[in-house]
């Protein structure tokens, strides 16, 4: 029994080219299914913003660069960074890690629902409160963040540095 001939009695096709019509059409279909890519290694994410140019010759520009997992790449130097001017490769003189400064608000509703004890006695309030102490405590303290808390009643404190946390 000839192959074809199986498809027929297996898809109950009418006719032997019918089987040869559904093989084509699933081979087709299985070529257009696509495929991970599987590289050697993963390219960084790169953002690079407009360049500052006032100081020419001199010339700034801002790059965003993140791993494939969406980590920051620290610690670049310039012979990791290759810029191309005219279609040749130049490397830059410098390379700069910013930080940027965190400006972050905390608004709390104080209402009822954060009273609200869990089987150990802690109030979701004693959860939140815990929470921003730990992350309060873990960032530098040279660092210009600030914070600003607020609940129903206004503000309660505004721009504390990471020292007055």
């Amino acid at each position: 029994m000839s192959f074809s001939a199986f498809l027929a009695k297996r898809f109950r096709l009418s006719h032997p080219s019918g089987a040869r019509a559904f093989l084509f059409s699933l081979l087709l279909v299985l070529t257009l299914i696509p495929l991970p890519a599987r590289a050697q290694e993963e390219a960084p994410l790169l953002t690079l913003f407009p360049p500052e140019t006032s100081a020419y010759p001199t010339i700034t520009f801002l790059l965003d660069a993140f791993t494939p997992q969406g980590d920051y790449l620290k610690n670049l130097n310039p012979a990791q960074v290759n810029l191309l001017e005219d279609g040749k490769g130049i490397t830059p003189d410098q390379v700069e890690t910013l930080q940027p400064v965190l400006h972050l608000a905390v608004a709390i509703n104080a209402g009822p629902a954060l009273a609200t004890r869990d089987g150990f006695g802690l109030s979701r309030y004693d959860k939140l409160t815990a929470v921003l102490d730990n992350w309060a405590q873990a960032r530098p303290s040279q660092e210009q963040d600030s914070l600003t808390l607020a609940w129903n009643g206004g503000i309660v404190a505004s721009r504390l540095t990471p020292l007055n946390w």
